[in-house]
């Protein structure tokens, strides 16, 4: 069945990324709503609301199931997202390779 209620686990304004990815369980799930501010490959600078999904490959299969079969309802419920990310291991969620994905967009 899926996920049918969310808990806010941390909230910050701190900017970041190693501090945000750092916080990040390496053995659970979690969405992650996160504004990434950025400089575009045309010099400007950008911000993008991301929606990140993390599953990590060490969490547990059900979880995993879990996350993935809500993803996409909790995504509905949320307004202004531009970017979606899916990780499953820190090379997923490195911030060049985040920036890159948000460029093309």
């Amino acid at each position: 069945h899926a996920l049918t209620e969310g808990i806010v686990e941390t909230t910050s304004n701190d900017g970041n990324w190693d501090n945000f990815t750092g916080q990040l369980p390496a053995q659970g799930c979690r969405y992650v709503v996160y504004d990434l501010s950025f400089t575009s490959e045309d010099g400007g600078e950008r911000s993008k609301i991301l929606f990140i999904v993390w599953a990590p490959d060490s969490a547990k299969i059900k979880e995993k199931m879990l996350v993935a079969g809500s993803k996409d309802a909790l995504k509905k419920k949320l307004t202004g997202i531009q970017v979606e990310v899916q990780a499953t291991d820190a090379s997923e969620i490195e911030r060049e390779a985040v920036e890159e994905k948000a460029n093309r967009v």
